[in-house]
């Protein structure tokens, strides 16, 4: 019987003392393919790894299957052993934000020529602030545009931002489709009556188009609403003055258009 202290280690040991692989590397989570298989998981989806560093990973066309080394990031498979063949057809690197803000990156035939603050919490129509809104009005951008007042009339009477058209229902909406224009919707607040619609000039538009086609591709509500523009720049306001939707003035006026306004949206 050979006794097993006769063996001593070399560097040129065949056989290495077995280590577990799970402190060499990190695991990855399993999960099972379509081919029966056990596959890795996306690298993105490993504890271990830092995120970051797959912010920028080039991938494969999405809809290219292969039978193996399939993963998912964020709901669409991609092929990962395309992205490591040499001899695979190119493609541009996503960046993982532009899956996250996924409107942004297909063609649904809006354009936006100004900054923006992001779409409402109850609509896809983008905002801009009143800053953004008075750059226009001084010729800071090279666009076409019209800002649109959707308060009641005794609102825009008491005062309104120079050149606005007052449009307070959506029968009148069909007018602007026949010159149109980059759009700035407002109200008093900017919360409920802008919003509304500019939402449903969108929605015409999409009716009368096939999608992505849009005849008014360029569509903003103003943060904030009058009220906010006229705090800031009561110099591009004509007339200068500011009425509340529910001034005491007005009660019965305001009574009047709040009943047909529930109408007319």
């Amino acid at each position: 019987m050979t006794n097993s202290s006769a063996f001593t280690s070399s560097d040129n040991d065949q056989y290495p003392t077995a280590v577990d692989q799970m402190h060499i590397k990190p695991f990855y989570e399993m999960l099972w393919s379509s081919s029966d298989n056990i596959e890795l998981e996306a690298p993105a989806n490993d504890p271990f790894v830092d995120i970051d560093a797959f912010d920028s990973i080039e991938m494969g066309r999405p809809g290219l299957f292969v039978k193996k080394g399939k993963f998912r990031e964020k709901g669409m498979w991609t092929s990962l052993h395309a992205t490591q063949n040499q001899n695979r057809v190119s493609s541009a690197p996503i960046v993982r934000r532009h899956l996250i803000d996924f409107w942004k990156d297909f063609s649904n035939g809006e354009v936006f020529s100004l900054p923006t603050l992001g779409p409402g919490k109850s609509d896809s129509i983008q905002r801009i602030s009143v800053d953004v809104t008075k750059q226009v009005i001084e010729g800071m951008y090279n666009i076409d545009y019209l800002v649109i007042d959707c308060r009641f009339p005794y609102e825009y009477q008491g005062g309104h931002i120079m050149n606005a058209v007052n449009i307070s229902s959506t029968r009148e909406l069909g007018l602007l489709f026949r010159k149109p224009k980059a759009l700035i919707f407002h109200c008093e607040f900017s919360s409920i009556r802008a919003p509304r619609l500019a939402q449903h000039l969108r929605n015409m538009d999409r009716m009368k188009n096939p999608y992505p086609l849009l005849t008014i591709p360029e569509v903003y509500v103003m943060e904030g609403g009058y009220r906010k523009f006229y705090s800031k720049y009561p110099g591009l306001c004509d007339p200068k003055g500011y009425v509340a939707m529910d001034s005491l003035d007005y009660r019965d006026l305001y009574k009047r258009n709040k009943f047909r306004s529930n109408k007319r949206y």
